[in-house]
């Protein structure tokens, strides 16, 4: 299955990734950053789970649901493509 998730940055985000924060590094050196990378967790049902990365920890975000469920990915291959594919290489091992 193939899953599209939209993500709308919202105030509250965009707050949380300008705020200056110290992280201590594991040689005792004190580093400026900025929790401003975005890691998604995708789960099988097509539901996403966002978390803010940086400074050495992780902050929860939010859960998302998918907003469509196309029959194809961005290059217009179809799911049963891949699985034939997948075979193929299984037989050439």
């Amino acid at each position: 299955k193939f899953y599209i998730t939209e993500l709308d940055v919202t105030p509250k985000m965009k707050a949380l990734m300008y705020t200056q924060q110290n992280h201590v590094e594991a040689d005792g050196i004190r580093q400026t950053c900025y929790q401003s990378i975005f890691d998604f967790g995708f789960l099988p049902n097509g539901q996403v789970k966002v978390w803010l990365k940086g400074c050495g920890k992780y902050t929860y975000v939010t859960e998302l649901s998918p907003t469509s469920m196309p029959d194809t990915d961005y290059n217009s291959i179809t799911s049963k493509q891949y699985s034939q594919a997948t075979e193929y290489v299984k037989k050439k091992s």
